[in-house]
């Protein structure tokens, strides 16, 4: 028989005491726990984002760099006014095959297989693409190799190649993805939605087609890069190992030289087209349904753009404790996913729920997200619910400048799209200062009392009109590449 010696008789009774006084300290915990994050009681913290170092160039370049020695490496990337919404309307998807083939087509003196296997061999990536209101190009590198890198972006982005032979590749496979849009019904419902929203046709609306891809060519490419890409109102984003000195030396050597172009003025379309509210069903054999509901929203910089962001919070983008995921998903059992909210645009935003459920369940939950969003605008929340929002948004503000390279980035963004000076040191006591009444007038204020409701998926058209027929007219629509809706008078 083994014995232990006292020694080990010692430590055992440790262990044992140590383990029993966690499991008391557990099971005291547990029946303290709070019944929500509301009742943590945390306050928010004291948190004011730190500063980076900037400069302007002569020919307007913004340059932002911020300092980071933690890991030896470093990135950039470069901000540019103009996007998809300054497309002709005949050349839908230029943007997009502007931003790709600036890199995927080389420069006028490096082929896209060589710049691929320079870039390759040292571990480096350099990227571009345009979305709807600028273009973002970025770099990345071991902060060793930041001189040569560095100047293959200068390259790529002053001295475009736009190679025949890649462009014809993204032809191909941009066709493929216009066919497989009918694989996908978020595709189909959101494209859908947009056009009822905001009218088909509409910059704010529109997708590539197999007509406008054929209109795209290099010369249209080469139109649009010298309408768009320069560097008055752009803004360089830098961090990273590099020291301030180096990188002025290079941010110089490479930009400061780059003249302006004659570019176009950044004015953004209007919406001049009123939805029809109602239910839109395309009926596609699809086992599980996606459903959207909403109306057209605010712009992006109204004034109650803080009550509004705490509306949000409560209603459909707080995650697991917002309203959407509570009534809809965990009590009623009506959705797989669920959320959503405001989305500000740059000249009209939009309110929109998404909601991806069994088909058998569409119906209700149709009913039911309008039903919770009228609700809105008749209940004022409750201070507790307000409070509980406030300080969750407060605290997840910090994880917006967890690295330099955030931080830069963000103050770049925010710059881009024009919000006011000193809108990151101000936003938590702005938002602070919300009261539940102001959140209620959001509601009242800018939720509308009928929708545009679409749903996709095998659904029947003569079940949606007589179980849904209070919500408007009901439309059959059709989709090949793109939505075929059928048009009536309101």
């Amino acid at each position: 028989m083994n014995i232990l010696n006292p020694t080990k008789v010692k430590i055992l009774n440790k262990i044992l005491r140590i383990s029993l006084m966690l499991v008391c300290l557990s099971l005291a915990s547990c029946s303290v726990l709070p019944s929500g994050p509301e009742k943590l009681g945390l306050d928010s913290p004291d948190f004011k984002p730190s500063s980076v170092d900037s400069w302007v160039l002569p020919n307007g370049l913004k340059v932002l760099y911020s300092f980071n020695d933690e890991v030896p490496l470093v990135s950039g990337a470069l901000y540019v006014p103009g996007g998809a919404l300054f497309e002709d309307s005949k050349l839908v998807g230029l943007a997009s095959a502007t931003g790709s083939q600036m890199r995927g087509g080389g420069t006028t003196t490096i082929s896209p297989d060589r710049l691929d296997l320079m870039l390759d061999n040292i571990g480096a990536s350099i990227e571009t693409g345009f979305g709807d209101e600028f273009g973002t190009f970025t770099f990345s590198s071991l902060g060793e190799d930041f001189e040569k890198v560095f100047s293959l972006f200068a390259d790529v982005i002053r001295r475009p190649g736009f190679d025949e032979k890649r462009f014809s590749l993204w032809k191909q496979l941009t066709a493929n993805g216009i066919i497989r849009r009918k694989d996908s019904p978020e595709t189909m419902a959101s494209m859908a939605f947009a056009d009822l929203i905001y009218g088909e046709g509409s910059p704010y609306s529109r997708s590539i087609s197999s007509s406008t891809l054929r209109n795209i060519t290099r010369s249209a490419m080469k139109g649009f890069y010298r309408d768009f890409v320069g560097p008055s109102d752009s803004i360089l984003v830098l961090t990273g190992s590099v020291s301030k000195a180096s990188v002025r030396e290079q941010v110089d050597k490479q930009f400061s030289q780059w003249p302006q172009q004659r570019r176009r003025s950044i004015e953004f379309p209007k919406v001049e087209h009123t939805p029809n509210p109602g239910v839109y069903v395309l009926e596609r054999n699809f086992p599980q349904a996606v459903v959207l509901v909403g109306h057209r929203g605010p712009k992006r910089h109204s004034a109650d753009r803080f009550p509004m962001h705490i509306f949000n919070r409560i209603f459909g983008h707080g995650g697991m404790e917002s309203l959407l995921f509570n009534e809809i998903r965990s009590r009623r059992g009506l959705a797989y996913s669920v959320y959503g909210g405001f989305s500000p645009g740059p000249a009209s935003g939009e309110f929109q729920v998404y909601a991806a459920t069994r088909v058998e369940q569409a119906l209700e939950a149709v009913k039911g997200i309008v039903e919770l969003a009228k609700k809105q605008k008749i209940e004022a929340p409750s201070p507790e619910v307000v409070d509980g929002a406030i300080n969750s948004t407060s605290r997840n503000f910090v994880f917006k400048f967890s690295s330099p390279a955030a931080i830069a980035t963000r103050e770049a963004l925010l710059e881009m799209l024009k919000f006011p000076v000193g809108y990151n040191e101000t936003f938590v006591e702005k938002v602070k200062q919300v009261t539940p009444e102001q959140v209620f007038e959001v509601a009242q204020k800018r939720l509308q009392e009928e929708y545009v409701i679409v749903l996709v998926g095998k659904i029947d058209p003569d079940k949606v009109q007589a179980e849904l027929k209070d919500f408007g007219p009901v439309h059959k629509f059709k989709f090949d590449e793109k939505p075929i809706i059928p048009t009536y008078e309101k």
